[in-house]
């Protein structure tokens, strides 16, 4: 049974209880084969040759205590009988109680101990002959009680050091059953929170983007000037185009796990002609030769994307009329992209709702990839906006398909 107390168990348990340790088992093992040294020296010094090699074997057993605890106890058994090695049975029994869970053998080992220490006291010592003279009944009492505690003292002392061992692996176990339901717990709330999201934005803004594709349909079937028929068209496309994103964004937040997803769109650089298209904003966007070449990361794809949809929706907002010019190349081991909006053909601008968060958001889609994303307003009036990227980025947090 290996403890899982490890270095924070008293140093009495490394020495000479723990069945598994590096230096203190072979410390431990040489104290208490000096102690049965000590114990059965008279049998040692005196003792018949046969005693002497017993108790040598018993002395020896004390190193296969903690793998073979029974194999130990039995090698100590004839010297407990014939060389009166009671120290050394007791160490293996304590060995035996601490990692057999066999009842019946470790009641058996008890009742030999027992018998062994009756059998040093004179009266019982078979081959000196019974010496009962003068012996009284308290005194068989007292040595009765003797021998039960010296049988039973080193199995409690086994018994508790595995009931504290397996008492600590439960709480061992308790703690990571305890961390897993709270884990547990945490994903449930996770998953509740993104459902309540999920259906607010499905209910409030799934339902005013679909009112807005359907009054902007029937403005383009109705009226008769084609620019205002074209215009409706292009916004009936727009809010199409957001409740398709919005339903990829509703399988992600539906998911089950942190970083769950459903076919969630990939908007990337080659999406880019398409996007300024559908913006409504007058912009160029030219893409070095060594870019198109590059076999970049979705994460990289992405963030190029929103960066550039970002601004142009800044330009549309702020700089109604105004034409922009995205800008992607490279610069050594990085990926430059930049926005920028020429001053003073601006219409005057329309009050929109905003957050105000925008380039905030690009700051921090930028930092996750390990690039930097700034806003640089000129004295002409014109603001660009710049992202830089490394070429071998990857995002900390990997999920693929959320955005």
């Amino acid at each position: 049974m290996r403890s899982p107390i490890g270095h924070d168990e008293p140093w009495w348990d490394r020495y000479f209880l723990a069945p598994r340790t590096a230096a203190p088992r072979w410390t431990g093992d040489l104290i208490l084969a000096a102690i049965g040294v000590v114990d059965c020296w008279p049998t040692l010094s005196t003792g018949r040759w046969w005693q002497q090699v017993s108790v040598l074997v018993a002395v020896a057993a004390l190193w296969l205590r903690r793998r073979h605890p029974a194999a130990a106890f039995a090698l100590t058994v004839p010297a407990l009988f014939d060389g009166q090695a009671l120290t050394l049975s007791c160490f293996t029994l304590c060995a035996l109680a601490r990692q057999d869970r066999n009842r019946g053998l470790l009641s058996a080992a008890i009742v030999v101990v027992m018998v062994g220490d009756l059998l040093c006291w004179s009266p019982f010592r078979i081959w000196d002959g019974f010496a009962w003279a003068g012996v009284t009944l308290p005194d068989v009492g007292r040595h009765l009680a003797y021998a039960v505690l010296i049988g039973g003292a080193p199995a409690v002392v086994g018994l508790h050091y595995r009931a504290r061992v397996e008492l600590a692996q439960r709480i061992v176990e308790l703690g990571d059953l305890r961390r897993e339901e709270q884990r547990l717990l945490s994903q449930q709330a996770v998953r509740q929170e993104r459902a309540r999201i999920g259906w607010e934005m499905h209910d409030v803004v799934s339902h005013k983007a679909g009112l807005i594709a359907v009054q902007a349909g029937a403005l383009s079937v109705t009226t008769t000037d084609a620019t205002t028929r074209h215009k409706a068209e292009i916004l009936r496309q727009l809010a199409v185009s957001a409740l398709e994103e919005l339903r990829s964004v509703l399988l992600v937040l539906r998911g089950d796990g942190p970083c769950s997803q459903g076919p969630a769109l990939r908007p990337g650089i080659p999406d880019l002609a398409l996007l300024v298209a559908e913006s409504g904003v007058e912009a160029q966007v030219c893409i070095s030769p060594a870019v198109t070449g590059l076999a970049l990361p979705d994460a990289l794809h992405r963030t190029v994307y929103r960066t550039v949809q970002e601004s142009l929706t800044n330009v549309r907002k702020h700089a109604p009329g105004a034409p922009a010019i995205v800008s992607i190349d490279t610069a050594g081991p990085q990926l430059q992209v930049t926005v920028r909006n020429t001053p003073g053909t601006a219409r005057p601008t329309v009050p929109l709702p905003g957050s105000g968060h925008g380039l905030t958001g690009l700051r921090e889609r930028a930092a996750m990839l390990g690039g930097s994303c700034e806003g640089i307003r000129s004295p002409d009036g014109s603001f660009t906006v710049r992202l830089v990227l490394p070429l071998a980025a990857r995002p900390l947090i990997v999920c693929k398909g959320a955005e």
